[in-house]
């Protein structure tokens, strides 16, 4: 018999490299799976796309509709006020802008700040009768809610040795939140 030039490869090779191959593609689909788990599991909050915006627009410090039914958005400079509109299109969609148009208000914070300060304040959920902590980008603020008055000193005292500025709080007094029955 004349040789035909090829080697053929003995049965047991081929069964190992049939049996890698179908491993390696297993874990790679498994590593796929999980990073899309991942990433489901991960969705942006509303304040992280907040900070998206101020990426693109600096000095950007939040946003509230105002009576006027116009978006008003708090910047550092007000001649960012463009940049900070075409980031709020790009990152909240075409039509996040109100029919009345966007104007600038002079905002003392940027959302960087003020998100890096509401996770600081979250300590103070610790103390008795703190209802909650929260990025107010409405009002350029950190907003911390208590039961009453009497735990204002309590709550100023913790976000001062949080290294938080008074000036970056609005403490306000609030109802207590009461879990809802299931029926």
């Amino acid at each position: 018999m004349k040789p035909s030039g090829r080697i053929a490869a003995p049965p047991l090779v081929v069964t190992c490299l049939v049996l890698a191959t179908g491993a390696a593609l297993f874990l790679y689909e498994a590593h796929l799976a999980a990073r899309q788990t991942q990433n489901a599991t991960k969705m942006e909050t509303h304040d992280d796309l907040l900070l998206r915006v101020e990426r693109a627009a600096p000095g950007f410090g939040g946003m509230y509709v105002d009576k006027d039914g116009r978006l008003a958005v708090y910047l550092k400079d007000p001649a960012q006020l463009p940049a900070a509109r075409a980031a709020i299109e790009t990152v909240f969609g075409q039509g996040a802008i109100p029919a009345g148009g966007a104007h600038a208000v002079a905002g003392q914070y940027t959302m960087s700040q003020l998100a890096a300060w509401t996770r600081r304040a979250g300590r103070v959920l610790e103390l008795p009768a703190v209802v909650f902590v929260d990025l107010d980008e409405a009002r350029n603020r950190v907003a911390v809610g208590v039961e009453d008055d009497s735990r204002t000193p309590s709550v100023q005292k913790m976000l001062a040795s949080l290294d938080i500025p008074r000036a970056a709080v609005v403490i306000e007094t609030t109802e207590p939140i009461k879990p809802v029955a299931r029926p």
